[in-house]
């Protein structure tokens, strides 16, 4: 599947033939290509243009013995008002709840600060910087079935067992719908968040021709070998 033509529609529509390559020496990539572009994408967008909604979104990525690795992809519905059809890594809004200070004895090694920082991002509250890998964390949860989470032993939480799967996934469906809170998941599983599982990447803002913008960082998690401990099948 060819990511980019996928993705174009959303993102910055490169000329034929440019290759944009990313190593961890180089600072995280921005959504504005050229000058030409700046004012669509960016965030303020000039009189008339809506606000972006902060969110956040994953990348999924798994080694293939003998091959290069593999990305997680889901399919929109055909009918969903934003990108209806399109092939879109595991991602939302921040909510209100990612923000919550209670949240910071469930989560393993980050403050407000720290996320700024990694997020590169100086003017940026820590509150909203803390809420985005919240919001990565919970969005990669609800959508793919995957928790980047600990154990009480320091583990990363395997959700392969099929009663804990089931248990789990009952869970995704309450966070979905509200009735349930991240906060709550921990207490109730004894769960700490693992948000330095998470590599920001990228950040990109939608540009101002669309109705519907969001202003999203973009962040990795790799796995090494075999699947996601994760409630859902990877193919």
């Amino acid at each position: 599947m060819d990511i980019v033509k996928t993705m174009k529609y959303f993102f910055i529509k490169l000329q034929d033939g440019d290759v944009m390559w990313y190593s961890p020496d180089q600072p995280i990539s921005r959504g504005i290509a050229t000058v030409d572009h700046a004012s669509i994408y960016s965030r303020d967008g000039g009189q008339g243009a809506k606000a972006p909604r902060d969110s956040a979104t994953v990348v999924l990525l798994r080694d293939r013995p003998g091959g290069p690795y593999e990305v997680f992809l889901m399919r929109r519905h055909g009918k969903q008002a934003f990108m209806g059809g399109a092939h879109v890594f595991p991602g939302g809004s921040l909510d209100d709840d990612d923000r919550d200070p209670g949240l910071a004895p469930c989560i393993d090694g980050l403050s407000g600060t720290d996320a700024r920082g990694l997020l590169q991002e100086p003017d940026l509250p820590e509150s909203t910087a803390f809420g985005l890998f919240l919001a990565a964390i919970r969005e990669t949860f609800e959508e793919a079935g995957v928790l980047l989470a600990r154990d009480n032993a320091g583990q990363v939480v395997d959700l392969t067992d099929p009663a804990t799967a089931a248990r789990f996934a009952a869970y995704r469906l309450e966070l979905h719908e509200g009735r349930l809170t991240l906060a709550k998941l921990a207490e109730r599983e004894g769960v700490r968040y693992a948000p330095d599982l998470l590599v920001p990447y990228s950040h990109w803002i939608t540009p101002t021709i669309e109705p519907r913008r969001f202003d999203t960082r973009f962040f990795l998690r790799g796995f090494r070998k075999g699947r996601p401990r994760s409630t859902t099948a990877w193919s």
